[in-house]
């Protein structure tokens, strides 16, 4: 009997590949992943630095005490760099 060892949303899985999961165990699987995807986004979250109130979160520059971004452009560009900070470290 073989053991298949496969890493999953950075989860080490390890099943005989010929066993065949029922859809109860495959919930249960999916349920496991999703999870653990959350807690390390939380985890993450907590690690980022808090901004200072009235700066723009991308550029720095002066903005509104409530607002995190001076306008939406840099609103835009500091999104699409996260998400490819997010796709980068996902490989």
């Amino acid at each position: 009997m073989s053991v298949m060892t496969k890493e999953v949303y950075g989860l080490t899985v390890e099943r005989d590949p010929q066993e065949r999961l029922g859809p109860d165990d495959m919930v249960a699987v999916r349920e496991a992943e999703f999870l653990h995807r959350a807690l390390t986004a939380a985890q993450a979250a907590m690690h980022q630095p808090a901004l200072p109130r009235g700066r723009c979160g991308n550029c720095g520059e002066a903005c509104a005490p409530t607002a995190l971004y001076c306008d939406d452009d840099c609103r835009d560009d500091h999104q699409r760099r996260l998400a490819a900070q997010r796709h980068t470290r996902g490989r």
